[in-house]
Protein backbone atom coordinates (compact mmCIF):
# COMPACT_ATOMS: atom_id res chain seq x y z
CA UNK A 1 0.00 0.00 0.00
CA UNK A 2 2.78 2.29 0.86
CA UNK A 3 4.98 1.71 -2.42
CA UNK A 4 1.80 2.21 -4.54
CA UNK A 5 1.20 5.46 -2.80
CA UNK A 6 4.95 6.63 -3.37
CA UNK A 7 4.45 5.26 -7.11
CA UNK A 8 1.47 7.71 -7.65
CA UNK A 9 3.53 10.67 -5.62
CA UNK A 10 6.22 10.02 -8.12
CA UNK A 11 3.82 9.91 -11.30
CA UNK A 12 2.54 13.38 -9.92
CA UNK A 13 5.71 14.85 -9.75
CA UNK A 14 6.52 13.69 -13.15
CA UNK A 15 3.86 15.05 -14.68
CA UNK A 16 4.28 18.43 -12.88
CA UNK A 17 7.96 18.68 -13.79
CA UNK A 18 7.15 18.26 -17.42
CA UNK A 19 4.11 20.35 -17.67
CA UNK A 20 6.44 23.22 -16.46
CA UNK A 21 8.84 22.57 -18.70
CA UNK A 22 6.03 22.55 -21.29
CA UNK A 23 4.96 25.50 -20.24
CA UNK A 24 8.06 27.37 -19.82
CA UNK A 25 9.64 26.46 -23.31
CA UNK A 26 6.51 27.33 -24.72
CA UNK A 27 6.62 30.93 -22.97
CA UNK A 28 10.05 31.18 -24.37
CA UNK A 29 9.26 30.39 -27.73
CA UNK A 30 6.53 32.90 -27.86
CA UNK A 31 8.95 35.27 -26.46
CA UNK A 32 11.54 34.75 -28.92
CA UNK A 33 9.50 34.84 -32.01
CA UNK A 34 7.68 38.15 -30.74
CA UNK A 35 11.33 39.53 -30.80
CA UNK A 36 12.62 37.52 -33.21
CA UNK A 37 13.20 40.53 -35.76
CA UNK A 38 13.87 43.15 -32.58
CA UNK A 39 16.89 40.84 -31.60
CA UNK A 40 18.73 41.12 -35.43
CA UNK A 41 19.61 44.93 -34.16
CA UNK A 42 22.31 45.72 -32.60
CA UNK A 43 20.32 47.58 -29.81
CA UNK A 44 18.36 44.51 -29.02
CA UNK A 45 21.89 42.13 -28.61
CA UNK A 46 21.65 42.34 -24.77
CA UNK A 47 17.79 40.69 -24.37
CA UNK A 48 18.89 38.68 -26.93
CA UNK A 49 21.64 37.31 -24.71
CA UNK A 50 19.22 36.97 -21.42
CA UNK A 51 16.99 35.43 -23.29
CA UNK A 52 19.33 32.30 -24.74
CA UNK A 53 20.39 32.68 -20.60
CA UNK A 54 16.97 32.10 -19.86
CA UNK A 55 16.03 29.08 -21.92
CA UNK A 56 19.65 27.57 -20.65
CA UNK A 57 18.59 28.00 -17.14
CA UNK A 58 14.61 26.50 -17.98
CA UNK A 59 16.56 23.65 -19.45
CA UNK A 60 18.69 23.53 -16.66
CA UNK A 61 15.79 23.17 -14.45
CA UNK A 62 13.78 20.92 -16.38
CA UNK A 63 16.55 18.07 -16.35
CA UNK A 64 17.16 18.91 -12.69
CA UNK A 65 13.28 18.37 -11.87
CA UNK A 66 13.83 14.87 -14.55
CA UNK A 67 16.99 14.39 -12.40
CA UNK A 68 14.79 14.27 -8.97
CA UNK A 69 12.01 12.26 -10.63
CA UNK A 70 14.17 9.42 -11.57
CA UNK A 71 15.78 9.17 -7.81
CA UNK A 72 12.73 9.07 -6.88
CA UNK A 73 11.43 6.58 -8.88
CA UNK A 74 14.89 4.37 -7.91
CA UNK A 75 14.32 4.98 -4.02
CA UNK A 76 10.69 3.65 -4.78
CA UNK A 77 12.23 0.42 -6.71
CA UNK A 78 14.68 -0.16 -4.47
CA UNK A 79 12.54 0.29 -1.68
CA UNK A 80 9.52 -2.11 -3.63
CA UNK A 81 12.29 -4.56 -4.12
CA UNK A 82 13.94 -4.96 -0.57
CA UNK A 83 9.94 -5.37 0.63
CA UNK A 84 9.62 -8.04 -1.87
CA UNK A 85 12.71 -9.62 -0.44
CA UNK A 86 11.82 -9.18 2.81
CA UNK A 87 8.25 -10.91 2.26
CA UNK A 88 10.29 -13.46 0.23
CA UNK A 89 12.14 -14.17 3.53
CA UNK A 90 9.46 -14.06 6.24
CA UNK A 91 7.79 -16.44 3.62
CA UNK A 92 10.42 -18.79 3.91
CA UNK A 93 10.73 -18.70 7.62
CA UNK A 94 7.15 -19.21 8.19
CA UNK A 95 7.22 -22.18 5.87
CA UNK A 96 10.26 -23.42 7.93
CA UNK A 97 8.39 -23.60 10.88
CA UNK A 98 5.20 -24.57 9.89
CA UNK A 99 7.16 -27.27 8.62
CA UNK A 100 9.04 -28.14 11.86
CA UNK A 101 5.49 -27.71 14.05
CA UNK A 102 4.01 -30.05 11.76
CA UNK A 103 7.43 -32.40 12.32
CA UNK A 104 6.85 -31.92 15.96
CA UNK A 105 3.31 -32.42 15.75
CA UNK A 106 3.86 -36.33 14.26
CA UNK A 107 6.43 -37.14 16.75
CA UNK A 108 3.95 -36.19 19.45
CA UNK A 109 1.31 -38.02 17.36
CA UNK A 110 3.71 -41.06 17.44
CA UNK A 111 4.55 -40.79 21.12
CA UNK A 112 1.08 -41.19 22.00
CA UNK A 113 -0.20 -43.83 19.98
CA UNK A 114 3.11 -45.85 21.07
CA UNK A 115 1.97 -45.13 24.75
CA UNK A 116 -1.84 -46.13 24.17
CA UNK A 117 -0.43 -49.10 22.52
CA UNK A 118 1.74 -50.34 25.20
CA UNK A 119 -0.67 -49.38 27.80
CA UNK A 120 -3.67 -51.18 25.82
CA UNK A 121 -0.99 -54.61 25.52
CA UNK A 122 -0.90 -54.51 29.41
CA UNK A 123 -4.21 -53.84 30.10
CA UNK A 124 -5.51 -56.73 27.76
CA UNK A 125 -2.75 -58.82 29.54
CA UNK A 126 -3.62 -58.21 32.57
CA UNK A 127 -7.17 -58.90 32.15
CA UNK A 128 -6.74 -62.56 30.35
CA UNK A 129 -4.28 -63.12 33.62
CA UNK A 130 -6.87 -62.10 36.05
CA UNK A 131 -9.72 -64.24 33.70
CA UNK A 132 -7.61 -66.94 33.68
CA UNK A 133 -7.11 -66.97 37.54
CA UNK A 134 -10.88 -66.35 38.21
CA UNK A 135 -11.53 -69.13 35.65
CA UNK A 136 -9.51 -71.64 37.64
CA UNK A 137 -11.20 -70.59 40.55
CA UNK A 138 -15.02 -70.91 39.54
CA UNK A 139 -16.79 -73.86 41.10
CA UNK A 140 -17.45 -74.70 37.44
CA UNK A 141 -13.88 -75.08 36.94
CA UNK A 142 -13.79 -77.48 39.58
CA UNK A 143 -16.58 -79.69 38.73
CA UNK A 144 -15.37 -80.07 35.66
CA UNK A 145 -12.62 -81.69 37.01
CA UNK A 146 -14.40 -84.37 38.81
CA UNK A 147 -15.17 -82.21 42.22
CA UNK A 148 -18.61 -81.78 43.82
CA UNK A 149 -19.95 -78.68 46.02
CA UNK A 150 -22.06 -79.24 49.10
CA UNK A 151 -24.76 -76.60 50.09
CA UNK A 152 -26.48 -76.40 53.44
CA UNK A 153 -30.22 -75.99 52.01
CA UNK A 154 -32.02 -72.71 53.25
CA UNK A 155 -32.81 -68.91 51.59
CA UNK A 156 -29.91 -68.42 50.43
CA UNK A 157 -27.96 -71.37 49.72
CA UNK A 158 -24.73 -71.65 51.93
CA UNK A 159 -21.70 -73.66 50.69
CA UNK A 160 -20.49 -76.04 52.99
CA UNK A 161 -15.96 -75.82 53.73
CA UNK A 162 -16.23 -77.70 57.09
CA UNK A 163 -18.07 -80.67 58.18
CA UNK A 164 -18.31 -79.02 61.08
CA UNK A 165 -20.71 -76.62 60.18
CA UNK A 166 -23.49 -79.89 60.07
CA UNK A 167 -25.54 -80.87 61.96
CA UNK A 168 -27.14 -84.46 61.75
CA UNK A 169 -30.78 -83.97 60.21
CA UNK A 170 -29.44 -81.26 58.36
CA UNK A 171 -30.28 -81.14 54.37
CA UNK A 172 -27.99 -80.85 52.01
CA UNK A 173 -27.36 -80.66 47.75
CA UNK A 174 -24.70 -81.95 46.04
CA UNK A 175 -24.06 -80.48 42.91
CA UNK A 176 -21.60 -81.64 40.45
CA UNK A 177 -20.83 -80.71 36.73
CA UNK A 178 -24.17 -81.76 35.65
CA UNK A 179 -27.12 -82.39 38.37
CA UNK A 180 -27.25 -82.54 41.57
CA UNK A 181 -28.77 -84.28 44.63
CA UNK A 182 -30.36 -83.54 48.06
CA UNK A 183 -29.69 -85.73 50.92
CA UNK A 184 -29.85 -85.72 54.79
CA UNK A 185 -26.74 -85.52 56.68
CA UNK A 186 -26.54 -88.74 59.19
CA UNK A 187 -23.58 -88.38 61.00
CA UNK A 188 -20.76 -85.65 61.14
CA UNK A 189 -17.10 -86.95 61.86
CA UNK A 190 -15.20 -83.24 61.72
CA UNK A 191 -11.51 -84.78 62.23
CA UNK A 192 -11.60 -87.57 59.79
CA UNK A 193 -9.05 -86.46 56.90
CA UNK A 194 -9.48 -86.77 53.24
CA UNK A 195 -8.33 -89.88 51.59
CA UNK A 196 -7.98 -89.67 47.89
CA UNK A 197 -8.92 -92.28 45.79
CA UNK A 198 -5.78 -94.01 44.84
CA UNK A 199 -5.37 -94.22 48.34
CA UNK A 200 -8.30 -96.12 49.09
CA UNK A 201 -7.35 -98.53 46.59
CA UNK A 202 -4.31 -99.09 47.97
CA UNK A 203 -5.53 -99.83 51.48
CA UNK A 204 -8.21 -101.96 49.94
Amino acid sequence: MVVEKEEAFAERIDNLGRRAGQAARFDLQTRRSGVDELARHGVFEGFRRRLWMLGQRVDELEGRAFDVVNAERRRIADGKARAVLAAGRMAAVLGRRLSQAAGRAALVEERIGGAFRALWAKRTSEWERLSASLQAQSPLDVLKKGYAVVWKEGTPRIPVIRAESLRPGDAVAVSFHRGEFVADVRTVDPVRPVTAPDDRERSS
